[in-house]
């Protein structure tokens, strides 16, 4: 299920790989979901519960892991803090292998942002360094979180070229019309306080010899409501043929659908941080 959400560690690990280095990914697997067809990848089969499945894993971490891992030669663990709250790391320290805390991102909402915390505190102490996707993100680190002492490299985020060049550009999916002449695509989250809302009464609101040429493309994982909600909004303003809504797609069929467009839609709200650390490469995704 190599969907557009999980795809930073895959896509490190075959960076990793392509310079040589032998990679073994360890990450978790819903009951019933399909493992990846790849032979560096290990995954450990938890329960589908916000909290109960970090804590689950996070268990895994703390007591097998060490036994795991010292039966393979492993020169160092880069830790996915999204993954694995960071005390449940402690164990692996009597290993002594160099511990990397990889950060793509800040969290959103009280809790992460609670865990996030205990992590970037603990990781002072138990962290050998700290990877993270831009400069500015690495500001942050430093001043917010109090990291000026602690070594930062910067491991920016990029296109796979190839994907790219294996397309063939037919879609998959039938869109709404084929007559427009303009299309624009968003793939990502789908949530109000992204902005969708405000881009499809941006549309509306255009010269009708223009808007009636444009048509919307939206790919990523909303709820039922959300996707109800939108879906009223582009009738209420007049281009509900113009929009459509797909869930999210295997990340290697998105640059079929990539390609079918002329311009690629960004949200950049000024007000959350989390975003604009992130944003500048973000933008070579689309």
């Amino acid at each position: 299920m190599d969907t557009i959400h999980k795809t930073s560690r895959l896509k490190m690990s075959d960076a990793l790989i392509k310079r040589g280095h032998n990679v073994t990914l360890c990450m978790v697997k819903k009951i019933g979901e399909k493992n990846f067809a790849s032979d560096y990848i290990i995954r450990f089969p938890t329960i589908h519960f916000p909290i109960l499945s970090g804590i689950f894993y996070g268990l895994i971490v703390f007591f097998y892991f060490p036994i795991f891992l010292s039966r393979k030669k492993i020169d160092i663990i880069i830790i996915d803090f999204t993954q694995v709250w960071l005390p449940f790391i402690i164990p692996l320290k009597i290993l002594n292998i160099p511990l990397i805390l990889d950060i793509r991102t800040l969290p959103i909402g009280k809790e992460k942002s609670f865990l996030f915390k205990m992590s970037i505190y603990l990781s002072r102490y138990i962290a050998d360094g700290i990877t993270t996707i831009t400069p500015e993100l690495n500001t942050i680190l430093r001043d917010v979180y109090n990291l000026k002492n602690k070594k930062v490299g910067i491991w920016s985020s990029g296109v796979s070229i190839e994907d790219f060049k294996k397309t063939d550009k037919k879609i998959p999916i039938q869109i709404n019309s084929t007559d427009h002449k303009f299309t624009l695509i968003y793939h990502g989250g789908i949530h109000p306080k992204r902005g969708i809302g405000n881009l499809i009464k941006a549309i509306s609101g255009l010269d009708s010899d223009l808007k009636n040429k444009i048509r919307l493309l939206l790919i990523g994982k909303c709820t039922n409501k959300i996707n109800d909600d939108l879906s009223k909004l582009s009738e209420k303003e007049g281009i509900k043929k113009q929009v459509t809504i797909l869930p999210p797609v295997e990340y290697s069929k998105i640059p079929q659908y990539i390609e079918t467009a002329d311009v690629g839609i960004f949200c950049l709200p000024p007000e959350n941080v989390w975003w604009r650390v992130s944003a500048p490469l973000k933008l070579w995704n689309i």
